[in-house]
């Protein structure tokens, strides 16, 4: 449905199709044929996604051997499990069916946080970034360095970015964001002062942060500097569940106290498009349809 600035696509009216057994998800990726789901004990299943959108769960299939901090990544008819081998700085390549195919000779240590993009996919480490390629059947890696030391809590955990750019945020303790961009091979540190989420256009597009006290900003990457702003979240904190989602648009921000989600029209002064109201606590936010 064509609605101007926007398109809207539906396939089917929203149901439920059954309940996953196990603990707490804790990760959830998938492509057009399968579904990881990583439990907060490090398991994952996998589940057909054809079988899904047909209204059913089906049989789960155990891939084991993943880290509990990232999930497993279905990529290119194949499976990228991190945190593998004896030393868990491993990232293997496995079939549909979990079978080990090939590792990645670059190492990733202590991987937390990953990103699908149309260069490949990131997984964070320790010591920077690793981005997991695929060319006629052969995976290759390759790191990407903080160039500087980073603390543990100064580490990304969460990337964002919009989809299918290759520009990704995330926040590096509480008072600053990290800028990684893939296609450039680097990272950059902007100095934000305490915010409690972060995302972005791509490249050239300001960085937009919420703050602790509710303010969403407009920050100019290079220079670090507020070029606009707008108070959200009146007299409230954000919850420890807010999300940015970016779209080539807009920007949509979740107030689970309030109940509401936000629009953002981020190319016009952040200006405040759309409200809308919601009958549950929008704690848990992704975009869809993309």
């Amino acid at each position: 449905m064509d609605h101007g600035d926007h398109v809207h696509y539906y396939r089917t009216k929203i149901r439920s199709v059954g309940d996953i057994q196990g603990p707490r998800p804790r990760h959830i990726r998938s492509d057009p044929a399968v579904t990881a789901v990583t439990f907060n004990d490090g398991t994952t299943q996998m589940f057909e996604r054809p079988q899904l959108e047909d209204g059913a769960v089906g049989e789960g299939r155990p891939v084991a051997g993943a880290a509990k901090s990232v999930p497993v990544i279905p990529y290119e008819e194949h499976l990228l499990v991190p945190g593998a081998g004896v030393a868990r700085d491993t990232v293997e390549i496995r079939d549909r069916e979990g079978a080990l195919t090939a590792s990645v000779d670059a190492k990733c240590p202590q991987p937390r946080g990953d990103a699908v993009t149309r260069r490949g996919v990131i997984f964070g480490c320790a010591d920077g970034a690793l981005l997991v390629t695929a060319k006629d059947g052969r995976f290759d890696g390759e790191k990407i360095p903080y160039g500087r030391p980073v603390a543990d809590s100064a580490r990304p955990h969460d990337f964002r970015h919009r989809s299918g750019s290759t520009t990704l945020t995330a926040t590096a303790g509480g008072d600053a964001v990290w800028i990684l961009d893939v296609t450039k091979r680097t990272w950059k540190l902007v100095k934000t002062g305490p915010v409690v989420a972060v995302n972005t256009a791509g490249e050239g597009a300001p960085l937009l942060a919420l703050t602790s006290n509710g303010v969403l900003q407009a920050i100019d990457p290079v220079t670090a500097k507020v070029v606009a702003d707008t108070e959200l979240l009146t007299g409230r904190k954000p919850g420890p569940h807010a999300v940015i989602e970016v779209d080539t648009n807009r920007a949509y921000l979740n107030d689970a106290t309030g109940r509401k989600i936000y629009e953002i029209d981020y190319n016009d002064n952040l200006r405040l498009a759309r409200t809308f109201p919601v009958d549950i606590t929008p704690s848990h936010m992704v975009e869809t349809g993309r």
